[in-house]
C-alpha cells in the first residue's frame, strides 16, 4: 500500500514533479496560447494541497526562456539537470559531490573533440552533460544516437562513474546515482510524491513516485522498461490506485495530457 494513504487528508502535502520537454512543453517546446488559461487554472487548483516542481534535464536559463510568466509563477521550485541541481527560481544549488563534477567535465571535453555531426549543441551544465540532437524545429531523435554515445562513454573509461540516458531532445550524461526522482525526493523531505513525465530520462521519477502519470505521447521504450519493473500502465480512471504498481496514462499528449492529469489529481486526491 502506498505511504500516501497513511497521511491524514488535512495534513497531506504532496510534492508534484512535472517533466518539461514532451510533458509540460509540446514537441515544439511550447505551451500553446489556447492552453495558457486552462493550465493556469489547473495549477492553481492543486496548489492548495501540493507543492509543484518542474523536473528537467535543463538549466534555469532554459526554464526562464520557455515557461511563460503566467505559468512560471505557480512553481515552488525546480529540479534541474536530471536531479543534480535544485533551484528556487533564482539560484542553482548543485547536490553532486565535486569529484563527480570533475569527472563529468573531463568526459565533456573528450566528447566535444568527437565532433558528432548530429549534435546541435552542448548545453551549459553545472554537473551533467546534455548533447542536444534536436532544436525546436529540426534534428535527429536522441534515441537513434543514444547507443553510440553510450558505447563511446564506456570506451573512454567513464562507464562506472556516469549513466547515459536520453529525453526526446537530448542525450543526457548524469553522474551515477543521481536522477529526477532523487532530486524531487531532496525537496520533498519525506512527503508523498507524484511524478508526471514522458521519456527515458524520467524513468526513476515515474517508477519510484508514490503516484505516477504519463501523457499519451510517452515513449514506448519507457513503457516497456516500466513493464519490466512490474508496473502496469492503465488509462486514466476515476479511482485512486491502492499501490505503486500502476502508472496512469492520459488520453492526451504533452500539455493537454498534463491538464487532464492535474484535473484528476484535484478531483480524486483532494478527496483524501
Amino acid at each position: 500500500m502506498s505511504k500516501l494513504l497513511k497521511y491524514n487528508k488535512y495534513m497531506l502535502k504532496f510534492v508534484i514533479g512535472i517533466d518539461l520537454h514532451g510533458t509540460l512543453l509540446d514537441n515544439e517546446w511550447e505551451i500553446k496560447s489556447d492552453l495558457l488559461i486552462p493550465l493556469d487554472k489547473a495549477l492553481e487548483g492543486v496548489r492548495g494541497f501540493c507543492k509543484v516542481y518542474v523536473c528537467s534535464g535543463n538549466d534555469l536559463t532554459f526554464i526562464h526562456k520557455f515557461i511563460p510568466k503566467e505559468i512560471y509563477r505557480h512553481f515552488d521550485g525546480y529540479v534541474l539537470e536530471t536531479g543534480c541541481v535544485i533551484s528556487e527560481g533564482k539560484n542553482e544549488d548543485v547536490i553532486v559531490p565535486s569529484p563527480l563534477i570533475e569527472i563529468i567535465r573531463d568526459l565533456e571535453y573528450k566528447l566535444k573533440k568527437k565532433n558528432f555531426p548530429w549534435v546541435q549543441y552542448f548545453a551549459r551544465r553545472k554537473s551533467t552533460i546534455s548533447l542536444f540532437t534536436r532544436t525546436e524545429s529540426e534534428g535527429e531523435p536522441p534515441d537513434a544516437v543514444f547507443p553510440e554515445v553510450k558505447a563511446i562513454v564506456k570506451q573512454l573509461g567513464f562507464g562506472e562513474d556516469v549513466r547515459v540516458t536520453h529525453s526526446n531532445v537530448a542525450v543526457d550524461i548524469v553522474p551515477r546515482g543521481f536522477d529526477k526522482f532523487r532530486g524531487l525526493g531532496h525537496v520533498a523531505s519525506g512527503r508523498p510524491t507524484i511524478g508526471i513525465a514522458d521519456s527515458m530520462n524520467d524513468i526513476e521519477l515515474v517508477r519510484d513516485a508514490d503516484l505516477a502519470f504519463i501523457p499519451a505521447n510517452a515513449s514506448l521504450k519507457l513503457i516497456r522498461e516500466l513493464a519490466k519493473k512490474g508496473k502496469s500502465v492503465l488509462d486514466l480512471g476515476d479511482t485512486l490506485p491502492k499501490d505503486k504498481e500502476i502508472v496512469w496514462r492520459s488520453r492526451f499528449s504533452s500539455t493537454r495530457g498534463v491538464l487532464e492529469i492535474l484535473g484528476f489529481i484535484e478531483d480524486v486526491i483532494k478527496g483524501y
